[in-house]
């Protein structure tokens, strides 16, 4: 499924290095440095437009780069950043 988006506006600038979209939820994992964050998709006027964050998994310290986030099925979030795996269950 494809969706196209137009970014109106940023409050703030993330540096992002792994991203994950969940077709089941709508839903995207924007993972960057020192947190990720979880963000649905809503359909507004015939396109769609990022809701405020679901989730924000905030307790990595901001020198922590995520470089690979992974999403399973049975709601597990794996984050692997330096030499660490981060396991969070996000439903």
């Amino acid at each position: 499924m494809a969706i196209n988006c137009l970014l109106i506006s940023s409050i703030a600038s993330l540096l992002i290095n792994s991203l994950n979209f969940i077709e089941d939820t709508n839903e995207i994992i924007v993972a960057g440095v020192g947190n990720i964050r979880i963000w649905k998709f809503t359909e507004l006027r015939n396109s769609y437009v990022l809701d405020s964050p679901r989730l924000c998994i905030s307790d990595l310290n901001n020198e922590d780069w995520v470089t690979i986030s992974v999403y399973v099925k049975t709601g597990q979030l794996y984050a692997s950043y330096d030499n660490n795996v981060n396991v969070n269950t996000i439903y």
